[in-house]
């Protein structure tokens, strides 16, 4: 066990009652703690043999290798690295005989950048590059010049107080051949931008992120937007607001990427843990919105065109880890009610809509389960994991979200696995037998098919 290392001349002193003594801190020489300055608290006079069963702790680790004292009395603890801002706690024991622990001080610790402000930081981080292209043979027309500079910047701040924080986040890219950025137009662009607001249970972001967790209805789905959400104290349930740009915007343009109803998803979600000390969570999903689907493209003339398809989409979600997270489960339903086409199309360029698809419903549905039958488990004398699941996907022909560009569709799927390690050796194997779901659609081919891996 780490001791304090105290001087012994605490042995010339009154020595204090082993039963009663408390340590006091000593508040920060320059008014506020900051994140590496010493802290330093006083002891009564004790023996050595109290002084060697001392050890302090600074939220939980201990820290007592980094505590010096010239006269065993005046104790000072020299942060090997700046601690974070914030409140910490900071603890003095005492080992008894017998391996009891007594608890001789606590203290709460508010590191501050400063008596203005708890927290204040800006960083950034560039990136240059100066290309040259020494020989070229035969190029074509419009080649670039034999000269490029590029690089990039990479900004972070912060900025809090009491139950108070901003945050941002900057990517900034530059580039002498205009043509190689988002806008192609000027030397810099914007890549990505995010700005958080906290104040106690409200939190607000304008830039890119990604809103709750995925789901059937929303996956992948990090867009440049706003959003903006309350929780509960204890973190067990939340509700989140948004409106973010369908597409994937980048570069100084289309602002806040949400000002155009066509390229733009708005939706609402619910999370809440229904036990307390328990690993559930529920969470409900909404989204309506128009743009980009999985299907076509700008301006295609076709059904899924970027500019043209629409729809909601709602998805209850649940996931739970039971007997000691051995056994995990995870369980969706999802409609949806979606126009591939929006107002109509036309298919063959004479200014005359002369194709328009209907709303169709659709429905998804998932179940996965993955079970760990043993807690600890040797082979051969070696630790070992075996573990097995089963997914269960059911995803209707019609069903569509238009914050789930990427999703499977039209799927009939049971799959079961294993996996194990052993030895540092890692082995999956899995069995699955797929195929479409098009009973309503009689003159559509149909596809079956078992896999093995």
């Amino acid at each position: 066990m780490k001791s304090l290392h105290f001087l012994a001349v605490a042995l010339f002193a009154t020595v204090a009652s082993a039963a009663d003594w408390t340590p006091e801190l000593m508040p920060p020489e320059q008014g506020v703690r900051a994140p590496l300055a010493p802290v330093q608290f006083l002891l009564p006079a004790l023996p050595p043999e109290t002084l060697e069963k001392l050890a302090l702790e600074l939220d939980s680790f201990d820290v007592t290798a980094y505590v010096s004292s010239t006269d065993g009395r005046h104790a000072v603890f020299t942060p090997p690295q700046p601690i974070g801002q914030g409140k910490h706690e900071l603890r003095l024991v005492e080992y008894l005989a017998g391996g009891q622990m007594l608890e001789r001080g606590r203290w709460t610790l508010e590191i501050r950048s400063g008596e203005g402000y708890r927290e204040a930081s800006l960083k950034g981080n560039l990136v240059f590059n100066l290309t040259r292209r020494l020989a070229a043979h035969n190029l074509a027309a419009g080649t670039p010049g034999p000269n490029q500079a590029d690089g990039a910047v990479s900004l972070r701040g912060a900025l809090a107080d009491g139950d108070w924080k901003l945050t941002g986040a900057a990517d900034l890219l530059g580039n002498s051949q205009h043509a190689q950025l988002p806008r192609r137009d000027g030397p810099i662009d914007l890549a990505t931008f995010l700005l958080t607001a906290e104040k106690g249970p409200v939190v607000a972001q304008v830039g890119h992120h990604a809103v709750g967790p995925d789901s059937l209805v929303m996956q992948g789905f990090s867009r440049r937007g706003v959003s903006a959400g309350v929780k509960s104290a204890d973190g067990g349930a939340a509700l989140t607001a948004f409106a973010l740009n369908t597409g994937n915007v980048i570069g100084f343009q289309e602002g806040l990427g949400v000002g155009d109803a066509d390229k733009r998803t708005v939706g609402v979600v619910a999370s809440v843990k229904p036990l307390a000390g328990q690993d559930l969570s529920i969470w409900g999903t909404w989204v309506s919105g128009a743009g980009q689907d999985q299907t076509g493209a700008g301006g295609s003339g076709v059904a899924g065109d970027a500019a043209r398809s629409k729809g909601q989409a709602a998805a209850l979600s649940g996931y739970g880890a039971f007997l000691d997270k051995r056994l995990q489960v995870r369980a969706e339903t999802a409609r949806s009610h979606f126009d591939a086409d929006g107002p109509g199309t036309d298919t063959n360029g004479d200014g005359v809509i002369d194709s328009d698809l209907p709303y169709r419903d659709g429905s998804s549905h998932l179940l996965m389960l993955n079970w760990s039958p043993w807690d600890k488990l040797e082979a051969a004398g070696r630790p070992a994991a075996l573990s097995f699941g089963l997914e269960r996907r059911h995803v209707g022909t019609w069903f569509r979200s238009p914050a789930a560009a990427g999703a499977v569709r039209d799927t009939d799927l049971w799959k079961g696995g294993l996996h194990f390690d052993w030895a540092g050796v890692h082995g999956d194997a899995s069995l699955a037998r797929a195929g479409d779901n098009v009973d309503e659609q009689p003159n559509v081919a149909r596809s079956r098919s078992i896999l093995s891996t």
